[in-house]
Formats: structure tokens, C-alpha cells, sequence
């Protein structure tokens, strides 16, 4: 170590910044292979996303602003979160639908179908799963925005 380097705060060194850009660069180059996925893989990063593991607030506003595959990988997630999302509420409605007709003609008797509405409970629970990574992820997008906004 040089006496240049021992004189500066380990904190703010050049080795300490290089050392966070690969840090962050490995994070972009992560998150935008794992938006690459399909399916449960993609809905499973958002999964991962929204524990926090990556406080993306630690990045300084110029290292998100350069990472340009960040914001891409969060769009896609966005979206795969939403296609769930509609998808699982359509699910939900055509059960609606089809338990209300049931109801009505066995004049309101028990549904008896039971894994089918053990189905119907299953989706519920996944669109608002859904609904809450999308939720979760969307937080994560704007915390990314604000941050590359930021001077």
C-alpha cells in the first residue's frame, strides 16, 4: 500500500469504488439473466427481489443510472407479474361465475366438488401472492427511479 492510499479512508478509497462497481456490475449482469427466465424461474426472482437482499438504495444514483439492464430486467418482471396476475384474477372470475351457477341451480347447497374449490382457494392465494410481488417489485422500480434520478 502506498503512503497515498494509507492516508485516504478505506471507505472512499479507489479499490473500495472499483470494488463496488464490480459488485454492482455483477448484480446487473444477475438480475438481467435471471429476467431472461419464464414461469415460476421468472416469478421465483421476484420472489428473491422482494426480500431485500439487494438494498438497491446502497447504490449510489450514478452506478444505477449506468446500469441499463437493471431497469430492463425490472420491466420484464413487472410485466410477467402482471400477465400472473390477470391471469389468475380471470381464473378467479370464470370461478365466480361458474360457483354462482352452481349455487343457484343446487339451490344453495354445499359445493361439492371439493377439489375444485380447493383449486379456487389455491388461486386466490397465488393472485394475491402475485399481487404482492408485484407489489413488492414495483416498490423496487421505484426506489431504482428515484435513485437514478438523484444527483
Amino acid at each position: 500500500m502506498s503512503t497515498e492510499e494509507k492516508e485516504q479512508p478505506i471507505r472512499s478509497s479507489d479499490t473500495t469504488r472499483a470494488c463496488m462497481a464490480r459488485l454492482v456490475k455483477a448484480i446487473e449482469d444477475w438480475t438481467y439473466k435471471e429476467s431472461q427466465r419464464y414461469g415460476q424461474e421468472l416469478s421465483s426472482l421476484a420472489v428473491t427481489l422482494a426480500k431485500d437482499i439487494i438494498n438497491f438504495d446502497a447504490i449510489r444514483p450514478g452506478a444505477l443510472r449506468a446500469c441499463k439492464r437493471i431497469p430492463i430486467a425490472i420491466d420484464t418482471l413487472m410485466r410477467h407479474l402482471e400477465s400472473e396476475r390477470n391471469e389468475t384474477d380471470g381464473k378467479i372470475d370464470q370461478m365466480h361465475v361458474r360457483f354462482a351457477q352452481e349455487i343457484e341451480e343446487l339451490d344453495l347447497r354445499i359445493v361439492r366438488d371439493r377439489k375444485e374449490f380447493r383449486r379456487y382457494v389455491d388461486t386466490v392465494r397465488h393472485s394475491e401472492e402475485f399481487s404482492d410481488l408485484q407489489n413488492a417489485v414495483s416498490r423496487i422500480n421505484d426506489q431504482i427511479q428515484a435513485r437514478m434520478m438523484a444527483s
